[in-house]
């Protein structure tokens, strides 16, 4: 959170230290920036953990940045076996049950969403600190060595490079998600295929830790980062397309949330979550 006195960053007012319109801020007075990225030439940490850069008494005269590419090739999409098999040791060593008060009973959590304590083992949860989320990207790169050897070794030894929502640093070290910490955990909440594996997941933020501008949910994905790779906006079943009978009616939902809620309190197993969109009622929404 951006403390009295400070602003965020923003597309007309980038940071002076990175570029970057995003998560960073600056003092009113200009004199301060607090870039959550670049740490070199700082003065220490502020309470968010962002980098403290303090500047010169001279007029800022705004510049916008120049678009910077990420410094790698891109990275092609690991395939669906490897996702599912990282994602889902993701959601078992790092379940939202982890954070009971704070994801799962506390305001908005998905008890209050009408699913069953239960439930919380379905979903995964990323650790609010940078730190935490590093120490959990390693566990799992060390998982896909031992699973995915071959897959591991093409990359060098990255073995979660590939998977939406993972990324490299120039020394080799692999992290998971954004290079900032939040006040509060982040609900992981997977999204299947037709054959039931994982292909992706989204974020849920915490209230806490949503500015004005910020929306609650997001793509678990990496692809501006360094070694990153984007997730598509795939679709979410909670059915085995296979299982089908002809001529069925099939429920699409916003949200993968929202169908894992209707199957919960309707029995309704044959739901597909889709991207925003509208449709007459005259429509018969089905999978061919």
């Amino acid at each position: 959170m951006i403390s009295v006195g400070f602003k965020r960053v923003s597309k007309k007012r980038p940071c002076r230290i990175c570029g970057k319109p995003s998560y960073c801020g600056f003092s009113r007075d200009e004199g301060t920036s607090i870039c959550m990225r670049i740490s070199a030439g700082s003065r220490g940490l502020s309470r968010n953990g962002g980098n403290i850069h303090v500047h010169p008494e001279i007029p800022f005269i705004m510049i916008r940045p120049r678009i910077q590419r990420p410094m790698s090739r891109s990275i092609p999409l690991a395939s669906l076996e490897i996702r599912d098999a990282v994602f889902r040791e993701l959601i078992r060593i790092s379940p939202a049950s982890n954070y009971v008060a704070e994801l799962v009973a506390g305001p908005a959590g998905l008890l209050s969403r009408g699913l069953l304590e239960e439930h919380a083992t379905s979903y995964g949860a990323l650790p609010r600190t940078k730190r935490e989320r590093a120490t959990l990207a390693g566990i799992l790169n060390d998982y896909v060595s031992a699973r995915f050897p071959a897959y591991a070794q093409s990359h060098s030894g990255a073995g979660v490079v590939g998977v939406p929502g993972f990324r490299q640093e120039l020394s080799g070290v692999v992290h998971i998600w954004k290079p900032r910490n939040y006040n509060m955990p982040l609900l992981l909440i997977p999204y299947k295929d037709a054959n039931g594996l994982i292909q992706a997941c989204q974020i849920r933020l915490h209230a806490n830790d949503i500015s004005p501008d910020e929306k609650r949910y997001c793509w678990l994905s990496s692809p501006q980062e360094r070694h990153g790779t984007s997730s598509g906006t795939p679709i979410h079943f909670t059915f085995f397309k296979e299982k089908l009978p002809p001529g069925e009616t099939v429920l699409i939902t916003e949200g993968a949330l929202k169908a894992d809620t209707v199957v919960r309190f309707r029995h309704i197993e044959r739901i597909i979550d889709g991207p925003p969109f509208t449709f007459s009622s005259r429509m018969r929404p089905r999978v061919d």
